[in-house]
């Protein structure tokens, strides 16, 4: 049994977990608590393998209201960049893939959950925006690091100097976004890449993220290491034999994450 939000809609369907923003035009702290209650139970969730994160309308979500962010004193500011920062490194150590589909404007805290997230599916309406240097502040979560460690300083301080949005297509022509789609297939190709993740080894897969995420700051001969260790580990699971057998019966594996 989940917990029942009040800025999230969650459901369950083929071992993925759909959450939609109720509101999305901007973030809110209680957004921001519920995110971070929902991913420490949907890491714990054995029915669950998957994430996809979106929302309907103009608005994939927007950043924290200006209203509410003056009314912080220093202490209340490093708390909440604290928080976020911790919510954010929360959704992109998630141990099952992220799968961010992007509708609309994602903006402030917005861009900076679809920059966690693992994968980034964009409809063609889709723009993406950091306007907070505007407002006479930083992006909240990280943004200028991860956009750094995406795309390089130049483009990244495009984007965070900048302040406008950068459009669906060249998020992708930069290397920011997997992929492009119309409006109305978004949300079913978001559904359709979550299944074929969903159909390798949840062991194997918390592993590559492990790799992936842990490796990419690392001197390679680290995260060679990392790789090394985290392959190793595969290879002691009841998944690894099942998928070698169900290989070589020429059937589909049934894996049972141990």
């Amino acid at each position: 049994m989940y917990t029942a939000y009040h800025t999230l809609k969650l459901e369950l369907s083929q071992q993925i977990a759909h959450v939609q923003f109720k509101d999305p035009r901007q973030a809110t702290p209680e957004l921001l608590q519920e995110l971070d209650s929902l991913f420490q139970e949907l890491e714990l969730a054995s029915e669950v393998r998957s994430v996809v994160l979106s929302a309907e309308g103009g608005y994939f979500l927007g950043g924290m209201s200006p209203a509410s962010l003056q009314k912080l004193d220093p202490i209340g500011v490093q708390a909440l960049l604290e928080y976020i920062q911790q919510v954010l490194a929360q959704i992109e150590s998630c141990s099952k893939p992220v799968i961010a589909a992007v509708n609309g404007l994602a903006s402030g805290f917005g861009m900076e959950l679809a920059l966690a997230s693992h994968v980034l599916l964009a409809a063609e309406s889709a723009r993406f925006s950091l306007p907070e240097l505007g407002l006479g502040f930083l992006p909240l979560g990280g943004a200028i690091p991860r956009l750094v460690r995406a795309l390089g300083s130049k483009r990244a301080l495009e984007i965070v100097l900048a302040g406008y949005p950068l459009t669906a297509r060249d998020a992708y022509e930069w290397g920011l976004v997997n992929h492009v789609f119309a409006e109305d297939e978004l949300a079913e190709k978001a559904h359709e890449m979550a299944r074929l993740f969903n159909t390798n080894a949840p062991l194997a897969v918390r592993q590559a993220l492990k790799s992936a995420l842990g490796g990419q700051d690392l001197p390679l001969n680290q995260a060679l290491l990392l790789d090394l260790h985290a392959n190793t580990l595969c290879w002691t699971t009841a998944d690894l034999q099942e998928g070698i057998q169900a290989a070589l019966e020429q059937r589909p594996p049934i894996f049972r994450a141990r």
